[in-house]
């Protein structure tokens, strides 16, 4: 996307990633073409999708997968790869699902793939439970610039729970006094 450094940098370059601290995405995803400059997504002619077919179809892979339907679950990660023109998923080699383990993981990875950059992943990694070790497995993790320098460091909560459970607002325990508040967040 050539925004927000075109009109600055005319027929030079899209983006001024060696003098910004940060760097926007790299993806040409929902971006709109031609020579019209749009300020934000949200003004753009291109609608952002609420809930993408892919989405729906793999996460109904997921949920075949772990009831033990891992037969079916494939035929519905087939149907997104299919569309990509990506090589099929299989029991025979080199694509073999050798079973409902390999299966939830190359589920995973086909989601991390294929909504890069459409703010699914942190949802999907805190209800897999992987948050901590995919975002904060880096020795020093963070935001980063284009160029791998760290520009704002993340911290993981000591307390694992904090990580993936998070507090019941005082308000709605207010108005609903049978709530209990999330352990930890006491």
């Amino acid at each position: 996307m050539r925004w927000p450094y075109r009109s600055e940098n005319k027929g030079i370059q899209d983006l001024r990633s060696d003098l910004a601290t940060q760097c926007l995405y790299f993806h040409r995803k929902f971006v709109a073409e031609g020579t019209n400059e749009t300020p934000n997504r949200m003004y753009g002619p291109i609608d952002f999708p609420i809930i993408r077919y892919a989405d729906v179809l793999l996460m109904k892979a997921e949920a075949l997968n772990e009831s033990g339907k891992t037969g079916d679950a494939i035929a519905e990660v087939n149907k997104v790869r299919q569309r990509a023109g990506a090589a099929l998923l299989d029991t025979s080699d080199p694509t073999k699902v050798s079973g409902q383990e390999d299966l939830r993981e190359r589920i995973r990875n086909e989601r991390r793939i294929e909504f890069v950059n459409e703010g699914i992943s942190y949802f999907d990694e805190l209800r897999w439970g992987t948050l901590k070790e995919t975002v904060y497995a880096d020795e020093k993790p963070g935001a980063k610039q284009v160029w791998g320098a760290v520009t704002r460091a993340y911290a993981w909560s000591s307390d694992d729970r904090k990580g993936y459970i998070w507090p019941i607002p005082q308000t709605e325990i207010d108005r609903n006094p049978n709530l209990v508040q999330n352990e930890g967040w006491e």
